[in-house]
């Protein structure tokens, strides 16, 4: 991939990710506030705890110079003064219930900010501004890096490089990636230092210096200290290292490398909770998420139907209603197929050449590859961490995910879809390839316009909305309420002021199609006419699902309009029930 079409890229890429500030303050979202307290706690007073909570005549009262702050907060853990004794009823420190990866990660651009505020007298800096702040840097910047990084690696990998940017395309601007992208919560961090792990090991050569497996050891290492669900994906990648790379030592190597996130998570386990193993779901605050997460291993059990249907195909969460093309990840088992059957041969041809050089064929010829190297290795390894986040997803108790706008639980399988799928439908012949890219186009450009429009308004909808996209997208968009942005707070009106982010998405999308018409340049008139109709095709279908436009829906469109922040958009106009 040039660096010309990586600049490009980014031109694409950041004005989806940057352009709006979709936020909202009385509806106090927890999953990102709860780590917000944690960071500024953290950077201002150099504590883990987000606030004390004292018992007196009867009453639990909260304290603490962030919690007097900000005011009250969910998804908060209380360690209790008292032996024995178990939240919410007693006194004790509160600390968010949440993994403290972000935490530490979240000080150093927060310094930066106060720094800066100060320098420039701008006073103390607001809630929104923190919020706002940790996103760009803690979240968004470090995605669209990662992004580019993709786009590189499978230009490098694939045969056909354009395949590879009309994924990736697809997986920036139609996944979970785009909306969890652009919140301070662990879902895309985590995943992105898992990724990270995956990258070095990938591009790391048989003769490499230990330095490419302690990097990657300390990505593995910040993956489960930013998200506690990623341990088993870490623990995965550091086996499919060793499996390619055939070397014992690389396990110390990646031990090295963790050891500081190990550390500081460690740290901060036995400080807030007692013990250095100890994790935050036993002393969570909450009764309602203490009995949610309670059946199982820490939620974790057997899918079963509901679970299943509603994670991956229901319109309140499915995975494939929202990024449909994601369905087509088992592609993978092309590239299997293909480069098994090419091992072989390769290695004759190999032993040929040498034979035609005069050169030794018996003692001196290379071993071929093992089988979890090369194309298929990586396909293979993205594959099972896809199967991996699913069936976490399938068989948690809390699969619904509260407000979401796809099962969030599992954002960090995007960039691992986007490899299996690339290197699946690049294995494929020309003959075979040919009726499935205008299927994955279709269902590209699909998944484009729904994450898109959704993402525009809210990170999540209520558990009353069935299928947003009637329901509150419509309605909200139609009125024009859309998310803040630079122009909108100079008067600009609110559709209109959106056209960067709105612009970014049809350029995005043109050129996904563009790209998979070159793939196959005797039919780029069929492909791209093809890929239009299943686009709009399945469209039509995700938007008429369910029971559309309700009282219930439009009191709650309402209801969201009412604590739009920081401003009501120019020009937007009452969503009337």
């Amino acid at each position: 991939m040039t660096w010309r079409r990586t600049l490009g890229l980014l031109a694409v890429l950041a004005p989806a990710y940057l352009w709006l500030f979709v936020w909202s303050e009385p509806t106090n979202n927890p999953n990102e506030n709860v780590r917000v307290y944690a960071v500024r706690a953290l950077a201002e007073h150099g504590t883990y705890a987000i606030g004390r909570r004292d018992r007196s005549t009867g009453q639990n009262v909260d304290t603490g110079p962030v919690y007097e702050r900000w005011g009250w907060v969910n998804d908060k853990a209380i360690r209790c003064d008292e032996a024995g004794a178990k939240g919410p009823d007693c006194s004790g420190w509160l600390y968010q219930g949440k993994a403290p990866g972000l935490q530490f990660l979240g000080v150093p651009p927060a310094w930066v900010m106060r720094t800066g505020y100060r320098l420039l007298g701008w006073g103390v800096p607001s809630k929104a501004a923190w919020v706002w702040w940790l996103r760009v840097t803690v979240v968004i910047v470090p995605t669209l890096l990662a992004w580019l990084l993709v786009a590189r690696h499978l230009g490098r990998r694939l045969d056909d490089p354009d395949l590879g940017l009309a994924v990736v395309l697809a997986g920036a601007l139609g996944s979970l990636s785009l909306t969890y992208g652009q919140m301070f919560a662990g879902h895309q961090p985590g995943g992105l230092a898992l990724l990270a792990a995956w990258l070095l090991v990938a591009r790391a050569a048989q003769d490499s210096a230990p330095g490419w497996m302690m990097a990657a050891g300390c990505a593995l290492g910040w993956a489960p200290a930013i998200e506690y669900p990623m341990a088993p994906a870490a623990a995965l990648v550091g086996g499919w290292a060793l499996l390619r790379r055939r070397r014992a030592l690389d396990l110390v190597w990646l031990a090295v490398g963790a050891a500081l996130p190990v550390a500081l998570t460690a740290h901060y386990h036995a400080v807030a909770f007692g013990r250095p193993w100890t994790l935050p779901y036993a002393f969570l605050e909450n009764p309602g998420f203490q009995r949610d997460i309670a059946p199982g291993f820490m939620g974790i059990h057997w899918p079963d139907r509901e679970k299943v249907v509603g994670s991956l195909l229901s319109p309140y969460t499915g995975l494939w209603f929202f990024a449909p093309w994601t369905a087509l990840v088992f592609l993978a088992s092309a590239a299997l197929r293909r480069h098994r059957a090419a091992e072989p041969s390769a290695q004759i041809a190999t032993l040929g050449a040498r034979a035609d050089l005069g050169l030794a064929t018996t003692a001196t010829a290379e071993p071929a590859p093992g089988f979890w190297a090369g194309r298929r290795g990586e396909a293979l390894a993205a594959l099972i961490l896809v199967l991996y986040f699913i069936w976490f997803q399938c068989s948690h108790s809390l699969w619904r995910g509260g407000w979401v706008v796809g099962p969030r639980y599992i954002t960090a399988l995007v960039p691992f879809a986007v490899i299996a799928t690339a290197h699946g439908l690049d294995a494929l012949p020309a003959p075979r390839r040919l009726p499935w890219l205008p299927v994955f186009g279709g269902l590209a450009l699909a998944s484009i316009a729904v994450t898109g429009l959704c993402s525009a308004v809210s990170q999540g909808f209520p558990f009353e909305v069935y299928n947003p996209l009637p329901e509150i997208v419509g309605p909200l968009l139609s009125h024009g309420w859309v998310g803040n942005n630079v122009a909108m707070a100079r008067g600009v009106p609110s559709l209109w002021s959106s056209l960067p982010y709105f612009g970014a998405l049809l350029a995005g999308a043109g050129w996904l199609l563009q790209a998979l018409t070159r793939v196959v340049p005797g039919a780029r008139g069929s492909v791209a006419c093809a890929s239009l109709v299943v686009a709009a095709a399945l469209f039509a279908l995700q938007w008429n699902v369910g029971p559309g436009r309700t009282d219930t829906a439009l009191h709650t469109a309402a209801w969201l309009t009412a604590g739009w922040t920081p401003r009501q958009p120019p020009g937007a106009t009452p969503v009337v029930p």
